[in-house]
């Protein structure tokens, strides 16, 4: 836990760093794009350190795997919002905060995330999901996949508001609501998370909330540490604050390696496989997007090392970048089955059944291929 502690530290100086260049926490324009959004709803009350702790390092491969999906052969936008409940410092006012709205941004969600202390005790569920209504810009479109997963270990009906009416109302909207229960199954149907989770056509599961998040280091790390170094050095950030956008990456980088490579080996594999999560359009994507031509730039939304060269010499760079890009990346992506394979030999084949990430990867994987994302 103290690399936790050291990390939010990190993440601290990085929201001051990263909010007064975020102009948009969304990188989404067209409204005809497929949209994946998930919400998730964390109850921070006194006794949830290890649920807190598990849901800041699901983050990154829920990522992974929802970035990876396709519907009709269109590779939808991403957007994850936070809203916690049951905090200490809200109490007189209200049991939720929102934490963060629905964004592509992944980096400042995690900051969001990353802060999360367990202290309160008002678990008001249904107020949380209120907010989930009330405060994220939900799609309208029926294609896309809307989806909220709220965890905690008190009962569902807690609070003011009637839970039934709220999850009447998601269901309504086409918002899948699952349930975690922080505790014994059985204990979480008789405090009604399953009732909630079927009233809105969600799934119900379990986990043991103390469960701790092992390091799990693995011989491959430091490789592909190394690879990844490489790999952001092919980065060419376009954009109104283009030469900032190493330094924010790089002060979240170092955050979350302190704690732990589990968490560094899923980021590093969201950022090579989509940097549209990273909050900065990347000029060797756009090179790729518009058929290995550069389109017409602004030069200063280019870094400034890069503002003086002539489009033969950047197209020129650009070509050697995308090349050595593929190379990491093939690189990288071997090794991380070699760590996998690791895993699974040093842990057993379920190393990771029954934490939080494993249930949150196998609820979305279900609804995902439901609704037609493969």
């Amino acid at each position: 836990m103290n690399s936790i502690k050291i990390a939010v530290c990190f993440l601290c100086l990085l929201g001051s760093v990263w909010l007064p260049a975020q102009k948009e926490l969304n990188q989404s324009k067209n409204i005809d794009e497929v949209k994946i959004q998930v919400a998730l709803l964390i109850d921070v009350s006194g006794s949830m350190d290890q649920l807190i702790a598990q849901a800041q390092g699901q983050l990154w491969k829920m990522a992974n795997f929802l970035s990876q999906l396709k519907k009709d052969g269109q590779t939808p936008t991403l957007e994850i919002g936070l809203i916690s409940f049951g905090g200490l410092e809200y109490e007189q006012h209200k049991a939720v905060k929102l934490e963060s709205p629905l964004v592509t941004n992944l980096d400042f969600l995690a900051e969001r995330l990353f802060n999360l202390q367990a202290m309160g005790s008002q678990e008001h569920c249904a107020e949380a999901l209120q907010m989930a209504i009330d405060s994220l810009n939900w799609s309208e479109q029926e294609k896309d996949l809307k989806v909220i997963i709220i965890a905690g270990n008190e009962a569902f009906d807690q609070g003011p508001l009637d839970y039934r009416q709220v999850c009447s109302v998601l269901k309504e909207k086409n918002i899948l609501v699952n349930t975690v229960y922080c505790g014994d199954f059985q204990a979480g149907i008789t405090h009604l998370w399953k009732d909630a989770a079927d009233l809105s056509q969600g799934i119900y599961a379990n986990m043991q909330q103390n469960q701790s998040t092992d390091q799990m280091d693995t011989p491959y790390d430091v490789k592909i540490a190394d690879l990844y170094r490489q790999y952001k050095n092919t980065l060419v950030p376009y954009g109104p604050d283009a030469d900032q956008h190493h330094t924010r990456m790089n002060l979240s980088d170092n955050a979350i390696k302190k704690m732990g490579n589990i968490f560094y080996r899923d980021r590093i594999l969201l950022l090579i496989n989509n940097t549209s999560n990273f909050g900065f359009t990347d000029l060797i994507d756009l090179f790729g997007e518009n058929g290995d031509q550069l389109p017409e730039l602004k030069q200063n939304f280019l870094p400034s090392s890069y503002q003086e060269m002539s489009p033969a010499n950047l197209r020129k760079k650009v070509i050697e970048f995308q090349y050595k890009r593929r190379v990491i990346k093939d690189a990288i992506q071997l090794y991380t089955e070699k760590v996998e394979d690791f895993l699974q030999i040093s842990y057993g084949e379920n190393y990771n059944e029954n934490s939080l990430e494993t249930i949150i990867l196998q609820i979305l994987k279900e609804q995902s291929k439901a609704n037609g994302f493969l």
